[in-house]
């Protein structure tokens, strides 16, 4: 009796599978087989590269290899994604993503160049950090309830820094100001620095700052804490509630996910293999403590998991765009 062509076709497609699985687990059991370099899409010495360089220095001895961290800074992370993007996908470099980079797909500033989980894969998540409404000292309020009150009162008089246009802490103000009815007036920043200089320096009077940069400046007095902006209060800043007690608004959330990505080919049984090194790494109790003092949240997940979080950020963002009608090109 002769097969048919039928299943001809099963028994070659069953052999490729089979084959497949096992380059794939050959592959993993090589792997890593060089240095690793973690493409970080911002300056030395920041929180993000902070974190990351955490990340590195634990990863080596976990995988036998120098992990070596790489910051290229600049044009809304596409310097950095599009060295993540053209390198060999064979798990040897990867990418620290933020919360920036699902506002930079909603925006669509960077679709020209690359589309976030169509060319990277989602890795794991590292931590996530809260941001920190705060004011200068001048501005007469003390909760998000009174800055409410008074931006209501006195529509746009009060202006607020970011780091730039369609930046994470410009998003959440837009969201702050859509939520509750306010208008206030956008001052943005090429860098956060200086719109902390300039809060401080009272020339502004409000920035949605993340809190590991904001807490050194509320412990001094320098500006006021109104509110943070997860779901419970921070062991960095236990006294100051959180937006959505301050303000009264219910689910008010806006964390600022780090992550890591790889390029969209690596084969899984290496983002398995890193999946599960960074979780260990990420529940160790003196990171998560560590990073808990900067006002950072440690936070393992699966990399369906992570890609569930980007896929509903970008939604969040896209929707507050569309829906605000913002301009941010």
């Amino acid at each position: 009796m002769h097969a048919s062509s039928s299943e001809h076709t099963r028994v070659a497609l069953l052999g490729m599978a089979v084959l497949a699985a096992f380059a794939n687990g050959a592959f993993a059991q090589a792997w890593p087989a060089k240095p690793l370099r973690i493409v970080v899409p911002f300056g030395a010495g920041g929180a993000t590269d902070t974190f990351i360089r955490t990340l590195a220095r634990d990863l080596q001895p976990a995988l036998g290899q120098p992990v070596l961290v790489e910051n290229r800074p600049g044009g809304n992370f596409i310097i950095a994604a599009d060295a993540v993007i053209k390198a060999d996908p064979d798990g040897h470099t990867l990418m620290a993503a933020t919360s920036g980079h699902a506002v930079t797909e909603a925006i669509g500033t960077n679709h020209a160049r690359y589309r976030l989980l169509r060319d990277l894969a989602p890795v794991s998540t590292v931590n996530y950090i809260e941001l920190i409404l705060i004011s200068h000292p001048s501005l007469p309020v003390k909760s998000v309830r009174d800055l409410v009150a008074l931006a209501r009162a006195r529509p746009a008089a009060i202006n607020y820094a970011t780091t730039g246009t369609g930046g994470i802490n410009h998003l959440a103000m837009e969201l702050l100001q859509s939520t509750t009815g306010t208008r206030m007036t956008h001052v943005p920043y090429k860098v956060g620095g200086a719109g902390r200089l300039d809060l401080i320096g009272g020339r502004v009077e409000l920035m949605m700052d993340t809190l590991t940069d904001g807490v050194p400046n509320v412990r001094a007095g320098k500006v006021r804490a109104l509110g943070t902006s997860g779901s419970k209060r921070s062991i960095a800043l236990p006294e100051v509630p959180t937006l959505a007690e301050s303000s009264g608004i219910a689910g008010f959330e806006v964390p600022v996910l780090i992550g890591v990505l790889a390029p969209a080919a690596t084969p899984p049984a290496v983002i398995e293999r890193l999946n599960r090194e960074i979780g260990t790494i990420v529940r160790r109790p003196e990171n998560q403590d560590a990073w808990g003092r900067m006002g950072a949240t440690a936070l393992a997940s699966t990399p369906a998991e992570y890609r569930a979080m980007i896929e509903a950020e970008i939604e969040k963002w896209a929707r507050l765009i569309r829906d605000a009608k913002l301009k941010l090109d």
